[in-house]
């Protein structure tokens, strides 16, 4: 048995939860209205489905600015650290679950390719990705075209998106009962940079140490 998506009316396998195509939430139904009205085929891939996107990746610019603000207002001494420990905690905790505090008071979030919310080692190595795009390739990482380039997208991919075989979607009641999952290629990629770290770390220390007791 299959799912046929009331979007894009593309095939799916009965346990999915997303479109393959689309990405929109599957609802098995025995109604299904594509079938009563075959014109709303083509107006929901006319103009459905980019102003949905659309829509998203403005809310997504929101989550981003908000973020940068939220970095600022660390800089506050004590109320700013709160507030800065706080975040970083919820971001750890929401991160499992394909959001960061930003994603859900906006009410957007990361999904997989394959129907499931980004798990937390996911959404990590998409978040490093972005930011080694951004650093380590000269002039298209450092104009941000990685990211300003989604809007070209036909579902406002970024390119860590697309690496990450992700995209955002509006958060939705459907989405509370989906589970969080992670590639087993992310979950190598955040062993490897927690060990870096703990190296990058350490080794000044280590300096520092051996000036002391030399």
């Amino acid at each position: 048995m299959s799912q046929t998506c009331l979007r894009c009316t593309a095939e799916n396998d009965d346990g999915s939860a997303f479109c393959k195509e689309c990405g929109n939430v599957l609802q098995a139904t025995k109604y299904d209205p594509l079938k009563e009205n075959p014109g709303f085929i083509e107006a929901s891939q006319k103009d459905t489905l980019p102003n949905e996107y659309a829509e998203v990746i403005s809310l997504r610019i929101a989550a981003a600015i908000m973020n940068i603000g939220i970095q600022f207002l660390t800089r506050i001494p004590i109320l700013g650290w709160i507030l800065g420990i706080a975040w970083y905690v919820w971001t750890l905790i929401l991160n499992r679950r394909g959001q960061d505090p930003a994603a859900r008071i906006l009410k957007i979030r990361i999904v997989r390719k394959n129907g499931d919310l980004s798990g937390f080692y996911h959404t990590y190595t998409r978040g490093m990705l972005a930011i080694i795009i951004f650093i380590c390739i000269p002039i298209i990482g450092w104009i941000g075209t990685g990211w300003w380039t989604a809007f070209f997208h036909p579902k406002r991919q970024t390119w860590h998106d697309r690496l990450m075989s992700t995209y955002v979607i509006k958060d939705s009641p459907e989405l509370a009962n989906i589970q969080g999952t992670s590639a087993r290629g992310a979950k190598i990629f955040f062993w490897i940079t927690i060990i870096l770290i703990s190296f990058g770390l350490l080794i000044p220390l280590f300096i520092i140490m051996g000036f002391l007791f030399s």
